[in-house]
């Protein structure tokens, strides 16, 4: 009678509660049995792609994974309980081990806070989230018209595959509540995933493929880089006491130019981007007409000195057959 009366003060969640969790233990796994694996159904949720870091190669994004499995011991019958389902913390139940594999800064979170949702036949659905930072490779050779392919890796990090095993479901990433970023666009609908069951340690892992907006590097890089080019080339057309003077100024503009796009990709040499060797065959090539322009100057004020024999041979022996001209002698 006792009994019945303290059951009586507790609500319905209470009641529920206590039947659940009274010899309950959060560290064992949800079998019966030590031999049985326990799946665990993974899905991820993407919700902003808060910044790709071409320099450091670094992917930094908001979302939250989607994880439900079966806990034999938290399932209740219609004359326990009518409810429909229970909502406890995640600390208070087992919770499925996963790690992000590629994670920069750390390969764990906290996620004990975010609650967990009991169905009466035992299946729990855990929605933990957060912002991931992962390591993206990075491919500049297009740059700034360049398409990145991003990959982010779950998966166990204790529990080997006979212990748990990682699965899922769906062939894309969910984007329902998805916010569009500025400097990067999602160009695949649906987000391609490889999941690994027969690994020793099962994992998934979900690529991301982004395409650079490209409007404002059109507008800040290529336009100026074409100009900037345009009077580097028109050199050619001064007159040699001007085209010292007017070259010097051009290349040095030229070379602050070069500086700041070399600040915008990362420093590596895997990928060197097309827009770099061009603006760098471009000065080359700007150099050697000033170079030339003072070497033909210097001859020119020699007026005292004869054309040397090897000069002659060079020029009008050689040089005139390649630029199939003809000449007097």
């Amino acid at each position: 009678s006792s009994s019945s009366s303290i059951s009586s003060l507790l609500s319905d969640e209470e009641y529920l509660l206590k039947y659940l969790f009274e010899d309950y233990n959060p560290s064992a796994r949800p079998v019966m049995r030590s031999n049985q694996v326990v799946e665990v159904n993974l899905r991820f949720s993407l919700l902003q792609i808060q910044e790709l870091n071409v320099r450091n190669q670094i992917l930094t994004s908001t979302g939250f994974l989607i994880l439900e499995w079966s806990d034999e011991r938290l399932a209740w019958s219609k004359n326990i309980s009518s409810l429909d389902e229970l909502v406890v913390k995640g600390d208070n139940i087992w919770t499925p081990e996963f790690a992000v594999i590629n994670g920069v800064d750390s390969i764990y979170g906290e996620y004990s806070e975010f609650q967990a949702i009991i169905k009466p036949n035992g299946t729990i659905r855990w929605e933990p989230g957060g912002i991931f930072k992962t390591m993206c490779s990075i491919n500049i050779a297009y740059y700034p018209f360049d398409t990145q392919s991003c990959v982010m890796k779950f998966g166990a990090w204790s529990y080997i595959t006979t212990k748990m095993n990682l699965s899922t479901t769906e062939t894309s990433v969910r984007r329902d509540t998805y916010e569009e970023n500025g400097e990067w666009e999602v160009i695949r609908q649906e987000f391609a995933f490889e999941d690994f069951p027969t690994a020793r340690y099962s994992y998934i892992q979900f690529s991301i493929e982004l395409k650079r907006r490209h409007t404002f590097y059109i507008m800040n890089v290529i336009v100026p880089g074409l100009l900037t080019s345009t009077v580097l080339l028109s050199l050619f057309y001064c007159v040699p006491s001007q085209k010292v003077h007017i070259g010097v100024a051009a290349l040095l503009s030229f070379r602050l130019f070069l500086v700041n796009v070399a600040d915008t990709v990362p420093r590596t040499s895997d990928h060197v981007p097309l827009l770099g060797v061009y603006l760098t065959c471009t000065m080359a090539i700007t150099t050697l007409a000033m170079v030339a322009t003072v070497f033909v100057g210097n001859l020119y004020e020699r007026k005292d000195r004869p054309v040397p024999k090897w000069v002659k041979t060079l020029l009008f022996g050689h040089m005139a057959k390649i630029l199939c001209m003809r000449h007097h002698v």
